[in-house]
């Protein structure tokens, strides 16, 4: 017998009936890994609850059209259901995931994109490739993380770990499963160390970054501050990155401060070949590993011949811009953030490709791109934010020239959306594969061709 303690469940309302408690019969998983359940006519959504499974559940939300609650007791398991593999893992809330098999995850997700395009768009792709998956366990691949901090003045101490899910409350932690190793290193001696740097209410969070190098890698640290450290501290925050040879900076609303190692924080693709920079707040993946098979892959598939021009939509700091420019294409960047267009260009210019240009636009509306911009243009790759790209799809599709897209997208909805955008508009949905970037989380990555 297990107890889930709920996880996601929102707070009743004060009309809200008292919570219910009865046995339920697990037919499937929702998209975001609830079980689901019928009783009486109405829909539950059961927090811990896996298919096949018979729950004890407390209902502890009851609507017009469903009910939502969590798993009490197992009373028949699953064979897919495991032991998590983290202690915190019912009160953390970054995952939510653990107690399925990492197989069985990575299959959920698969049949959740398939069925969600099939529903909300009546698309059916000409091909759905194997999944990509970086190790079997799905553990020790996220190379960044935000730590969260608070210092309880009640007790004179510092609270370090991860928000529990719905709440400002954080759960201490002293290892993360889930983390790269150089990080979960020097989470207990950075707990340790914190109250000796006397930031106390000055101190919001941490981030960490796993800084790559010729020298092999080093933990970076960013203190989100707000209002400045006192000399003192920053003396004797410098030690503590000496003792332990990392790069460690503070920031505020102003400013970046660095105050040991290198301001740019760094990582390679292609085996090494190409070197990018960003700063602190600017995106890159958390799974390096897979991050890498995906470049590679989004390169083969969208087959760009030398010389040829190509799109690269949402392009950040460069993540797949520079992999086509190393293939010999002539790549246009855009993206909405004028830091990373910079960096971007940056990027471009370090690694020695001159036929790179990256511009500021508007991507979530159709009259930011000029009317000439896409001239010339037969290729091209988007990797949107969770809200997708529908109008920039619509564009894409009443483009003549445009022959293949390749589509990257963290939300099966949006994506469905907008590929129903460019089915209207000619295309076919060639190949869809789904990357599971986000173990033991409902979240992944779709790489979908799209071809006419």
């Amino acid at each position: 017998m297990r107890r889930h303690p709920k996880k996601h469940q929102r707070s009743p309302s004060r009309q809200s009936p008292p919570p219910v408690e009865l046995e339920l019969d697990i037919e499937r998983l929702s998209f975001e890994g609830r079980g689901i359940a019928q009783s009486q006519g109405k829909t539950c959504f059961v927090e811990g609850a896996l298919p096949n499974e018979r729950v004890r559940a407390k209902l502890t939300e009851q609507r017009r059209r469903f009910n939502a609650g969590y798993t009490l007791d197992v009373i028949k398991a699953s064979p897919q259901r495991v032991t998590p593999p983290c202690p915190h893992y019912q009160q953390c809330g970054g995952c939510d995931l653990q107690h399925l098999s990492p197989q069985a995850q990575t299959e959920h997700k698969r049949q959740s994109l398939l069925d969600t395009l099939a529903r909300q768009a009546n698309i059916r792709p000409h091909r759905c490739l194997d999944s990509a998956v970086l190790n079997r366990d799905g553990l020790g691949y996220r190379s960044r993380a935000r730590l969260a901090c608070w210092f309880d003045s009640r007790r004179q101490q510092y609270h370090l770990g991860f928000r529990r899910a719905g709440s400002h409350t954080i759960e201490p932690i002293s290892q993360c499963p889930i983390l790269v190793e150089p990080i979960n290193r020097l989470i207990p001696h950075l707990r340790d160390a914190l109250p000796q740097w006397r930031l106390k209410k000055r101190l919001g969070h941490i981030d960490a970054f796993l800084n790559e190098s010729p020298s092999g890698p080093q933990v970076a640290l960013c203190l989100r501050l707000n209002q400045a450290p006192l000399d003192d501290s920053k003396a004797v925050m410098l030690n503590f990155a000496q003792q332990h040879n990392i790069t460690l900076a503070w920031r505020d609303d102003h400013r970046v401060e660095t105050l040991h190692g290198d301001s740019d924080l760094t990582y390679y693709l292609l085996d090494g070949e190409l070197k990018l920079s960003l700063g602190w707040g600017e995106f890159s993946q958390a799974n390096r590993g897979l991050n890498r098979e995906m470049v590679r892959t989004a390169v083969e598939q969208l087959h760009v011949p030398p010389g040829a021009h190509v799109l690269d939509a949402f392009c950040g700091v460069g993540n797949f811009s520079l992999a086509l420019a190393n293939g010999g294409a002539k790549v246009l960047g855009l993206e909405g953030s004028d830091n990373m267009v910079e960096k971007a260009r940056h990027n471009a210019r370090d690694n020695g490709f001159e036929l790179c240009e990256f511009k500021t636009m508007n991507l979530m509306h159709s009259d930011g791109i000029g009317r000439h911009t896409l001239d010339g243009i037969h290729h091209a790759l988007l990797d949107p934010p969770r809200d997708g790209a529908s109008e920039l799809c619509q564009r894409l599709a009443r483009e003549p020239e445009l022959q293949r897209v390749l589509y990257i997208s963290c939300n099966p909805a949006t994506f469905s959306r907008d590929a129903e955008h460019l089915v209207n508009g000619g295309f076919t949905l060639d190949t869809v594969q789904l990357w599971d970037l986000f173990p033991h989380t409902h979240h992944s990555e779709v790489m979908g061709l799209f071809v006419r």
